[in-house]
């Protein structure tokens, strides 16, 4: 019976994967999200924030997955040899230039979340500077291997379903480190909340 159910489950994923990739891939995407900035919030032992995970969940419905779908189409029309031949091509070029890519735009998303039109340039520079390339190392860990697999053994359809369950713990990493300099001056602004002349973007300016 629970075998039934299973099956029942995986053909209605099929078939909405057919009908509406995009969407069924972002929804997908916004579960993962959402088990990766709760497990981030976690391990960091600084209480739940339940609107930090609603701005992780819709980057991640809105703005991540749906560019991955058109980036692996994408790889899937350019690099057309089966096999490694085909496969190993669509991992280079995906580490080099998109993975690098995503990265920013994911810490870029988080801080216009945070700071709207008071966006501060200077921040984003630095965090930039000392973020980019530790985060880089790690996802050169993770997802090149990752990727191998995906590219040579996993039906295109099923790629960022695979992808987003690794994607739990990448996604808890992520988003430690895209909140953590947001972490650092909300706790400075309740140190500081005796004293009103210190506003937050005083202290984001720090």
């Amino acid at each position: 019976m629970n075998f039934r159910i299973i099956n029942r489950i995986g053909d209605a994923y099929k078939k909405s994967l057919q009908n509406r990739p995009v969407v069924t891939k972002s929804l997908t995407g916004t579960v993962v999200f959402f088990l990766g900035d709760s497990l981030a919030q976690k391990i960091e032992n600084r209480g739940y924030d339940p609107k930090r995970t609603l701005m992780m969940c819709t980057i991640g419905t809105f703005i991540v997955v749906p560019q991955i779908h058109f980036w692996f189409k994408y790889l899937d029309k350019t690099f057309t040899k089966p096999g490694w031949s085909g496969a190993i091509p669509k991992v280079v070029v995906d580490q080099l230039t998109f993975g690098p890519y995503l990265f920013v735009c994911n810490m870029t998303s988080v801080q216009l979340f945070h700071q709207g039109l008071n966006f501060n340039v200077q921040q984003w520079k630095d965090k930039m500077k000392n973020d980019f390339f530790p985060v880089l190392q790690k996802a050169w860990m993770i997802w090149p291997l990752t990727n191998c697999i995906l590219f040579r053994f996993v039906h295109p359809d099923f790629r960022i379903l695979i992808s987003n369950l690794v994607s739990v713990g990448w996604n808890c990493i992520l988003s430690t480190v895209s909140n953590k300099s947001f972490l650092k001056n909300k706790q400075i602004d309740n140190d500081n909340n005796s004293v009103p002349s210190i506003s937050t973007m005083a202290s984001l300016n720090e």
